[in-house]
């Protein structure tokens, strides 16, 4: 069996996961019965999401959302901030 390039191993965790469209199902149909390897690496991937199934999905709270973009936001500003403070330049070091 040939081995399977990045692509086709990243159209069989998309399709393990629901995340491919009919063309790339299809697709990934006919890798999974026509390369072993590609249907062990799926049949893993389906046997590690199993547990998952059994899961009820809860929605999360607003505050929940709200400190969770608060805290990116802040991130993304502080790390702009730093740049426009510290630029980078060709004679400077890192590490201090």
């Amino acid at each position: 069996m040939p081995k399977l390039n990045s692509q086709q191993k990243r159209l069989l965790f998309d399709y393990c996961f629901d995340l491919t469209t009919k063309t790339d199902t299809a697709q990934a149909k006919k890798l999974i019965t026509s390369n072993s390897k590609a249907a062990n690496i799926c049949a893993k991937i389906k046997a590690a999401l199993e547990p998952l199934k059994n899961l009820t999905l809860t929605s999360c709270p607003d505050s929940l959302v709200e400190k969770t973009v608060s805290i990116c936001s802040n991130h993304h500003t502080l790390e702009k901030t730093i740049s426009i403070a510290l630029p980078t330049s060709p004679d400077r070091k890192g590490g201090g």
